[in-house]
């Protein structure tokens, strides 16, 4: 129905479009369909389509809605007198002209109170329908919506008795019910075609209903109907069709009344004289038939209703007996099929009831049951059952005791003389709210309370078993709910069973942690998951937290329980140990073998570790980079097949260590010169070594080899030993080889025959080079020298540098002729060289001296020392030459002295055999400041008690490198005792001027020294001046310099000594920052007698005055010195004329007063320094 409305809807709009007025009026003449009559058919067919599909349900209330829509905005239209625009919405009018026309209306007709309800000419409505069809379109969309509605979305007070578990449809009753208005306007539209009373299908001159749009409501009308009984759950007619019935007769009186109503106009219209006479006549009889159908519809609706409630009310009560009847069956057949012995009594103790199994329970024969049915048996009843109870009267107190109150419910046991034990369990039997008899029920429990009591007694067997368990053990339910425990459990969680019944797994107090340390989810225990899986759980490890904060550790399996038949475990048993102890072990042992991998893995060392047959187990990644081997691939492998050793010389195989290490059973090492050949072929030195492992038991299992790449340490040994060998700047034997050389050679002369020689050669004028180009000038010098040497030896002798500008020639099995003229070609070559540097030519020369080695050498200290005292000869006789050593030599002679006194001045400073002495130095106006002055002179005493002067010693000192140690010695002594060589307290201090030689000046830590004893001794820098030569500060004069502005910035004071004895005095005067010059004594001590001396001390003592520095005369012996100097403007006069050097310190004499110091002039003369 919902197809052929729709689709009647779309063919009249097509019409409408195509201009087709013979599909608009059928039949021809009628009133034509208007376009929104066509339009709300469209829509109320769809909607119904919509609604008998589940999906399409919810959408329909959209078509359901237009034709309501369409409904009501006319309604209201026509009775408000508006146009609201819908009517020409989609279409314009081209038909109202042709069908209402000046002849085709009779307006004078029209009554003024339902004018609005026409169509006229000069008012086209197109698409407006009729106020019946209006209304029947309102109907019909509320109809749809209703039938739209979920009944899910209806809530309803009340329930139908057919379907008490469902409230009733109330929006579809109401759509069906409202459907008898959409069916009943179509009926009538078609009836008044039919019976063609007057225009009753207009009615009364109103817009008509086309035949087609009746035939739609028909349709529609139907097919709502249709769908309202089609969704109907209950089973008689639903309660909405009484209505429907009392509309449909309300609608037909409506239609003989409107019937009446035409056939009247039709009779005024024909005969126009009696037209009032005849509407007054049938007007009335037409209300009356109204009002009549009215009645009788409602009549009618009240009849149909209440014979639908009578027959629904049947309905239940035959529903109702018939369940009574169901019931009675089912409890007879529950009491008959139950295993208890079902009796009730009533009030009065009377049997009312009983079942088969009471009789058979209680032994009672079926006659005697019967007899008390009937009534007559009862007297015979209670012997039965009272002769087979143990205490019968007990029995009875218990039964009237529970038969007093009827309401209450009670159990008791019955024990029987054979044995048998019954529980007996009254419960009151209501009616009408009242207890009115006992029903009794008695349940043989023999059986089970035997097999209770052996329950027990195995519960009790296993109780003593779990309690003597060293685990812990918990039951839980299928909620997870703890329901027993022994007492380890409580021990091991810090929980007593009192604390533990009622937690689950899932509690959050027992703050469970996995074996990783992270938290463990109350789902994750073990016991949840054998609960939810229905699997066991084996080996959980896991931490659990005391009450106390302890953790505890515990390894748990988890065993759940299922009941016969069933897949669910009803329960589950966890047993549990504490591992904290041994968690902790492994935790030692796990961080012990982690350590030992770290370790393996980080240290530079190479392992390798084997099992007892010598296959690889275990290879470090060290081991991996110097093997080519990794630790997947070497793992199980022989050990020979990845490390492979040869020797370095020979590079013949070597065995390995390790099967060594095997074999023998103890820690075995490698050759120094092994290397390994790796898997890439690479040659790598190593150092290693091998040693077994055993197990507790002390047997081996196994070896482990630990190895380092040695290459660039042995490359490097090489490098030092070289070095160790040679002198880095030239790359010649250094002295340490070259006296190695020296004894092979002198031992072979006490073996073999032959004579070897050495040359010991010292440069002359070199440290000239040195200080005046510097020292990277004076190494380039030396590499060029030894170039020159080494074209003039053969490959088999040697060419040393032994120190400085000192070299050293070995000629193998060479004699001394030959030797002899060797030396003198290595001299002319350096005389010949002239080296040249900055526009500087430097001629330089060599003094050699030249000792056959024979078998009358003793030793290498023999042999050096004729090589230097040769060499020695060679300088003091004029340098540039070659001296053949000779055993009577006085140059040796003088050289050996000078090795006698190297080793008394070294015992003198180990036994403190020195003394320091302090000459005064006064000036020669009293106008210089309050200031003395005094020089500090060393002395030896030797062990006989005699003074030796300074320049018995120095000498040596100097040329054995022991001057320096003795610069310090008096340095430290003077310090150490400044203030008992000070005056008293209120007197001038005196400045002592200390003497230093040059190779303190040249000494890298003398600064450091002497900064170190002023801080340590507190004297005052300004108290101090160093005494320099000239020619030591000319000879070192960058060291000089840097020497003296260090210490200058201290405070401290310098003195230039023996000034004027060099040629240059004066030019390398203006680079040495000093203070004092002391004009040097061969100058002053015949000044008096010799012009040109006098003018040699006037001229510096003026240049120091142009300088600003004050001078010192030496050697002042007599007044008329002393008035010399001081007519010539020199500042200091220091002299035996002054005063003699007098002890100061040491083992000569205790310490002096300033007396001494001011001492007497003295007639012979003295040194002046040291």
């Amino acid at each position: 129905m919902g197809g052929f409305a729709l689709s009647l809807g779309l063919v009249m709009m097509a019409a409408w479009h195509l201009q087709i007025p013979g599909l608009l009026q059928v039949p021809p003449g009628s009133p034509p369909m208007r376009y929104n009559t066509a339009l709300a058919l469209a829509l109320a067919g769809l909607a119904l389509l919509l609604l008998l599909h589940r999906r399409g349900q919810r959408w329909a209330w959209v078509p359901a809605g237009g034709v309501f829509a369409i409904g009501v905005l006319t309604l209201i239209q026509y009775l408000f007198k508006v146009n609201l625009g819908i009517d020409q919405w989609l279409m314009t009018d081209y038909i109202t002209p042709a069908l209402y026309g000046a002849d085709g209306l009779h307006s004078g007709r029209i009554i003024e109170p339902v004018e609005q309800f026409f169509v006229l000419v000069d008012r086209p409505i197109p698409g407006r329908p009729s106020p019946n069809l209006a209304f029947s379109f309102t109907l019909a969309g509320i109809a749809l919506l209703l039938a739209g509605v979920p009944r899910r979305w209806q809530r309803w007070p009340w329930k139908t008795p057919a379907t008490p578990d469902l409230p009733p449809d109330r929006a579809l009753g109401l759509a069906g019910f409202l459907s008898f208005g959409v069916l009943a306007m179509g009926i009538i539209g078609l009836l008044g075609y039919l019976a063609q009373i007057g225009d009753d299908h207009t009615w009364r001159y109103l817009t008509g209903i086309s035949i087609p749009t009746a035939a739609g409501l028909l349709g529609l009308g139907l097919g709502l109907l249709a769908h309202a009984l089609a969704r109907h759950r209950e089973l008689e007619t639903p309660c909405w069709c009484a209505g429907g019935a009392g509309f449909g007769m309300l609608m037909a009186s409506v239609f003989l009344w409107n019937a009446l109503r035409s056939w009247g106009h039709q009779v005024g219209a024909q005969i126009p004289a009696l037209a009032n006479e005849v509407d007054a006549a049938i007007e009335p009889v037409a209300n009356l038939m109204l009002i009549q159908g009215m009645l009788l519809a409602i009549v009618i609706t009240g009849l149909v209703w209440v014979d639908r409630r009578l027959r629904s009310r049947s309905r239940v009560i035959q529903r109702l007996n018939a369940q009574q009847a169901a019931t009675t069956s089912a409890l007879e057949s529950i009491l008959e099929s139950t295993a208890d012995g079902i009796l009730v009594l009533d009030s009065t103790m009377h049997l009312t009831h009983w079942n088969q199994r009471f009789l058979k329970m209680w032994g009672i024969p079926a006659a005697l049951a019967e007899e008390v049915r009937s009534g007559s048996g009862i007297p015979n009843f209670y012997p039965v059952v009272l002769d087979q109870l143990q205490d019968p009267d007990q029995f009875l107190r218990a039964t009237q005791a529970m038969m007093a109150n009827l309401e209450q419910k009670t159990m008791d046991v019955v024990q029987l003389k054979d044995g048998q034990i019954f529980e007996r369990h009254a419960r009151p039997q209501w009616q009408d709210g009242q207890a009115v008899a006992k029903v009794l029920s008695y349940r043989d429990v023999t059986e089970q309370r035997r097999a209770e009591a052996v329950l027990r007694e195995s519960e009790e067997r296993y109780r003593s078993l779990v309690t003597a368990l060293a685990e812990g053990i918990v039951l839980q339910g299928a909620d997870g709910v703890v329901q027993a425990s022994n007492e380890r459990a409580e021990e091991i969680l810090g929980l007593n069973m009192g604390q533990l019944q009622g937690l689950t797994s899932i509690d959050p107090r027992w703050r469970s942690i996995h074996e990783d340390g992270s938290p463990m989810p109350g789902e994750d225990h073990p016991a949840m998951v054998a609960l939810r899986t229905g699997q066991p759980c084996r080996n959980v490890v896991m931490g659990v937290h005391k009450p106390s904060g302890e953790l505890t550790w515990i390894s748990i399996n988890s065993q759940p329980m299922f009941r016969p038949g069933e897949d669910k475990p009803y329960a589950v048993v966890t047993s549990f140990a504490d591992i904290t102890d041994r968690k902790h072990i492994e935790e030692m042992l796990f961080y012990e073998k982690e350590l030992a991998q770290v370790t393996l893995h980080s240290i530079g060392d190479a392992v390798i570790t084997t099992d007892v047959e010598g296959r690889v187990q275990y290879i470090n990644p060290v081991a991996e980079e110097l093997t080519g081997w990794s630790q997947g691939e070497a793992q199980g492998q022989p050990l020979g097949e990845i490390f492979q050793l040869l020797l370095d010389e020979t590079r013949e195989p070597v065995e390995n260590p390790v099967f060594q290490a095997l074999r023998e059973n103890q820690i075995v090492g490698l050759n120094g010169d092994t290397f390994l050949v790796s898997r890439r072929g690479r040659e790598i030195a190593i150092d290693d070594s091998a040693g077994p492992i055993r197990n507790r038991q002390g047997q081996t299992v196994g070896a482990v080899m630990v190895f380092h790449d040695v290459t660039h340490a042995r490359q490097l040994t090489r490098q030092i030993f070289w070095q160790a060998m040679h002198d880095p700047l030239t790359g010649l034997v250094n002295r340490r080889a070259f006296e190695h050389r020296l004894e092979q050679a002198i031992q072979s002369t006490q073996v073999e025959s032959g004579t070897h020689v050495l040359c010991y050669l010292d440069l002359d004028r070199f440290k000239i080079v040195n200080d005046t180009c510097g020292h990277k000038v004076g190494d380039e010098l030396l590499r060029q020298i030894t170039a020159l040497m080494q074209a003039h030896i053969r490959k088999t002798d040697t060419l040393a540098r032994l120190g400085g500008d000192e070299f050293g020639v070995l000629l193998q099995q060479c004699d001394l002729d030959q030797g002899l003229r060797v030396a003198d070609a290595l001299r002319e070559t350096v005389q010949d060289f002239r080296f040249t540097w900055d526009n500087h030519v430097f001629t330089i020369g060599a003094s050699i001296g030249v000792v056959p080695i024979t078998p009358q050498v003793e030793d290498l200290e023999s042999l050096l020392m004729y090589a230097d005292a040769a060499c020695y000869a060679a300088k003091n006789t004029g340098r540039n030459r070659v001296h053949l050593f000779q055993p009577d030599d006085q140059t040796l002679a003088q050289q050996q002295g000078e090795i006698r006194w190297a080793t008394r001045i070294t015992q003198a400073l180990e036994n403190d055999q020195f003394c320091l002495f302090a000459q005064p130095i006064r000036p020669t106006q009293p106008s210089y400041p309050a200031m003395d002055h005094a020089e500090i002179l060393i002395r030896l005493l030797d062990n006989d008690g005699t003074i030796i002067p300074p320049m018995a010693f120095i000498p040596a000192a100097e040329r054995y490198d022991l001057i320096g140690k003795i610069d310090r010695w008096v340095v430290n002594t003077l310090f150490q005792h400044w203030h008992q060589v000070q005056p008293a307290a209120g007197q001038p201090p005196i400045q002592y001027a200390i003497n230093l030689s040059g190779h303190s000046l040249t000494d890298d830590r003398m600064v450091d020294f002497l900064k170190q004893q002023f801080e340590e001794y507190g004297v005052p820098p300004h108290l101090v001046c160093f005494e320099i030569t000239e020619t030591a500060a000319i000879a070192n004069l960058i060291q000089a310099s840097q020497f003296i502005q260090q210490l200058r910035s201290l405070g401290c004071h310098f003195a230039l000594d023996d000034f004027g004895s060099g040629m240059s005095s004066f030019t390398y005067l203006k680079h040495l920052p000093v203070n004092y010059l002391k004009i040097d004594g061969s100058f002053v001590k015949d000044m008096v007698s010799d012009a040109i001396d006098s003018a040699m001390v006037e001229a510096i003592s003026r240049i120091s005055q142009a300088m600003g520095l004050q001078t010192v005369a030496e050697y002042v012996e007599n007044d008329a010195i002393l008035q010399r100097i001081t007519a010539l403007g020199v500042n200091f006069a220091q002299g035996y004329g002054i005063a003699k050097p007098a002890p100061l310190l040491g083992p000569c004499l205790p310490p002096v007063t300033r007396g001494p110091l001011a001492g007497d002039r003295a007639a012979d003369a003295a040194p002046a320094d040291w």
